[in-house]
């Protein structure tokens, strides 16, 4: 185990690893008098106290409502050989002094080239640096769950209204920052699903980022964990069905009639179960990728996205395939999990064209 010495603080939740370019470990200087650099940032989220100085006298149990006045914010840590670690020090202040969890940092060119995001095969400095890698982008879990008496729903104001500091939030959100040391801020958005200030509806967590094949765009798979998160829009005058909010990733119904709490009608939207994606083609408009998710079992959760070669591919599958033991064996640990089997059965692994 790695102890975290953060005074005051408990319940170390999320962690996200990030390697670091040489470039961005020199401009931290030397981890230890052996004059080794960093090779990796690792970001927690870390319950602190309202007020940054007292002791949590009760270290709640989770992010919603028992976690009552702390806050859940980053903290990275480096290391040059994982067994020796910095003091953890805060990576950026949450939008609207909210909670944070989940915090997955990328490299990416800023603005993205948009001649490449037209067709043109990515370039590897996106991911890895390089002369393009000119911002570190966060996408995180703005966590905000409301007062248990009293359930969340959430409210739309006309489009392109921000969602800011409701009192139940549950969305990911957007930061830019010059290096992975920060300083953060809000990245610009353009177009968005629901509100201008979040990249994702309501109930999405567990952010994971990679390339579309084929082309440039962005892609944030999230997992929809909760389908008891309402929408409600008041309904269009004089209609009998709602509006089909195609982009957004959520189903709606038939409006609800008035009643004395609601003097409108009402549609009520909620967010997809199970494993959801985000497309973006410059970082600035995001639109619903369930064409994206639609080719993944819906049974995965947070995971990390990884691009294979057909030769990686086939390694994974030829160790799948066979009668020996140790290939049922790996056939019944890949089976329930990711859906390895049927990918590996459509996989022309041994000949020309894997």
């Amino acid at each position: 185990p790695v102890t975290v010495p953060l005074p005051g603080a408990c319940n170390v939740w999320a962690p996200e690893i990030y390697l670091l370019t040489r470039a961005e470990a020199a401009s931290r200087g030397p981890l230890s008098s052996d004059g080794r650099l960093a090779v990796a940032m690792v970001v927690v989220s870390i319950s602190t106290p309202a007020s940054g100085s007292e002791e949590l006298s009760d270290c709640p149990w989770d992010f919603g409502p028992s976690a009552g006045a702390s806050r859940h914010r980053p903290y990275q840590m480096l290391t040059s050989d994982f067994e020796r670690w910095t003091p953890p020090a805060l990576l950026f202040e949450p939008l609207y002094a909210e909670s944070a969890i989940d915090a997955l940092l990328f490299r990416a060119p800023h603005p993205p080239n948009k001649s490449e995001a037209r067709g043109a095969p990515p370039r590897p400095d996106r991911l890895s640096g390089g002369p393009g890698a000119e911002r570190t982008y966060v996408v995180y879990k703005s966590e905000k769950n409301g007062d248990p008496s009293s359930p969340c729903e959430w409210r739309r104001g006309q489009r392109g209204a921000p969602l800011g500091a409701a009192r139940c939030t549950l969305v990911l959100r957007l930061l830019v920052g010059p290096s992975p040391f920060g300083p953060f801020a809000a990245a610009p958005l353009d177009r968005t699903p629901v509100w201008s200030d979040a990249i994702s509806h309501q109930c999405a967590e567990g952010p994971a980022l990679f390339i579309m094949p084929g082309s440039a765009a962005w892609v944030v798979l999230y997992d929809g964990y909760r389908t008891d998160c309402p929408l409600k829009l008041a309904a269009p005058p004089g209609q009998q069905a709602c509006e089909r909010l195609v982009s957004s990733g959520l189903d709606g119904g038939r409006p609800a009639a008035a009643s004395a709490s609601e003097p409108a009608a009402q549609c009520t939207y909620r967010g997809r179960p199970g494993l959801g994606a985000l497309v973006s083609d410059d970082l600035r408009s995001w639109r619903d990728g369930a064409h994206v998710a639609s080719t993944i079992p819906r049974h995965h959760k947070h995971g990390t996205a990884l691009q294979l070669s057909g030769e990686a591919l086939c390694a994974l599958c030829g160790g799948i395939g066979g009668v020996a033991p140790h290939a049922r064996e790996a056939r019944r640990l890949w089976e329930p999990v990711t859906g390895m089997i049927e990918l590996c059965a459509r996989t022309a692994c041994g000949t020309s064209s894997s």
